[in-house]
């Protein structure tokens, strides 16, 4: 019969291990969610395991198309500010320049290095904003190439909409 303190140790190593291979999946990208459902372990007992372990916890939610992967933003941000060449305003400017300073950072982080501090939804609405602008950019690059293939005039016919009858 074991003795409570070789119990004890054999425990402790078991744990140690789960603990280390726990760790490694979730540095490979296997979410929280994932580890506790593969181990049957709950959700906050393994995100307790992976804090003691040392390991640093990625934000909740997943990705999404501002937090998402922060290189690719970083580089829709860059081609963005190529495009735009010049023509944001200056808060604009300054989010943007933020993201591709500290590509790794988070929203929150960019808003507490902002001078002045902005909160992180107003990071968030600056770079969105910022896009969005590229985009409509691209596209009236586009229809202007498309307008000059056709030889049609550089402004688009005003159509009057049909009124009413009231």
């Amino acid at each position: 019969m074991p003795s409570e303190y070789s119990e004890f140790l054999r425990l402790r190593t078991q744990r140690v291990q789960l603990t280390t291979e726990l760790r490694a999946q979730y540095e490979s990208g296997t979410t929280i969610r994932a580890l506790a459902d593969s181990t049957r372990i709950a959700y906050s007992t393994i995100r307790r395991l992976l804090i003691e372990a040392g390991a640093t916890l990625r934000p909740r939610g997943g990705s999404n198309t501002l937090t998402g992967p922060r290189t690719d933003l970083t580089t829709r941000v860059k081609d963005a500010l190529d495009l735009l060449d010049g023509t944001l305003p200056q808060h604009l400017l300054d989010a943007a320049h933020l993201r591709l300073e500290h590509p790794q950072a988070t929203l929150a982080q960019l808003a507490a290095i902002a001078r002045p501090p902005m909160s992180a939804a107003a990071v968030y609405a600056h770079l969105r904003t910022v896009l969005r602008l590229a985009e409509r950019a691209r596209r009236s690059s586009a229809n202007q190439h498309l307008r000059e293939r056709r030889g049609d005039s550089a402004a688009p016919v005003a159509v009057p909409s049909p009124r009413k009858n009231s």
